[in-house]
């Protein structure tokens, strides 16, 4: 598992266990702001912190903070890259999946 999916794994995590409204509330803080808009600023040619907002906002983003909390280890990093591209119609042409992933890897691509 590579570290940006431990991460990412790792923030699924931790809001299962504190709760998805207060999960979500973290995403309508400034720190989280701060980090979509750096992690925005690595992709200046797509939309990354409004698809990041509405994603973390989706039924489908609580569906998989559900399933972390229940054990299901069937979530891998191309379900949770679908569920971002899905949710918020994210695209960037041919590379739409490796830019997704890159985006919530935190790597710039």
């Amino acid at each position: 598992m590579c570290l940006g999916t431990m991460i990412l794994t790792s923030v699924l995590t931790f809001a299962a266990k504190v709760g998805f409204n207060r999960a979500k509330k973290l995403f309508e803080e400034t720190p989280v702001q701060r980090a979509a808009a750096a992690t925005a600023a690595d992709f200046p040619n797509c939309e990354v912190a409004p698809a990041f907002k509405k994603w973390c906002e989706s039924d489908n983003f609580a569906d998989l903070l559900d399933a972390l909390t229940r054990g299901d280890r069937s979530i891998t990093t191309a379900s949770i890259v679908t569920s971002f591209i899905k949710t918020t119609e994210f695209f960037n042409g041919d590379d739409t999946e490796s830019t997704a992933e890159s985006i919530l890897n935190g790597k710039d691509h």
